[in-house]
């Protein structure tokens, strides 16, 4: 799977997150843990000038993935998570805040109720949102991108390899059989887990 923007938003995005555990397999947990929404945020620099990118949400799955994924096209990251993610953030590469000002030329607000908005983007900015159905009205000359999914199964292999490899870093939170998958869904509902459950069959 991979993330492209919706027709109006021309340009394209991808992401990242923390390494894949030796103990972990490619066909399995690693696949699992390359989600739809960890693949294509690094190329929204080629539509833009500026070079000070805010990634909000930069602890979690897909902010994590942008983090890593952005310097490679020039970008100045720096990633905002809870104090208590700062040296995770840090550990990516990116500086680390736990509150942002308005002024930022670029920002990947990659969390799941797109709180942030466009109050920190600098006028004739551009903010990048995960969720379609929250995308703000665009304003101050302010470019929206609604980030959407397709199938891209070379983009996944390319992925793949670099977790494997441990350039592109996965965050697992727990492996746990796929009989219990009841309840890491309840787990990730309540919210405050860090990296993904992985769920792994047995053959």
């Amino acid at each position: 799977m991979s993330i492209v923007p919706s027709p109006s938003a021309p340009t394209r995005c991808t992401s990242r997150s923390t390494s894949c555990p030796p103990h972990l397999s490619s066909r399995s947990s690693c696949w699992k843990r390359l989600r739809p929404s960890s693949v294509r945020c690094n190329e929204l620099s080629k539509s833009l000038l500026s070079v000070r990118l805010l990634v909000t949400g930069a602890a979690g799955a897909i902010g994590a993935n942008v983090v890593v994924l952005a310097p490679e096209r020039g970008w100045q990251v720096t990633g905002l998570a809870r104090a208590a993610d700062e040296g995770f953030v840090r550990g990516l590469g990116a500086a680390f805040l736990t509150h942002a000002e308005r002024g930022w030329d670029a920002v990947v607000d990659t969390t799941s109720q797109q709180g942030w908005g466009l109050a920190v983007v600098r006028d004739g900015g551009a903010f990048v949102g995960v969720r379609p159905n929250l995308a703000p009205e665009a304003e101050h000359g302010i470019t929206v991108h609604v980030l959407m999914l397709h199938s891209d199964g070379p983009q996944l292999r390319e992925l793949l390899t670099r977790a494997e490899s441990g350039l592109l870093p996965t965050r697992v939170h727990a492996v746990l059989p796929l009989a219990e998958a009841p309840d890491a869904h309840r787990a990730v509902a309540k919210g405050g887990t860090r990296g993904r459950y992985v769920l792994q069959p047995s053959f």
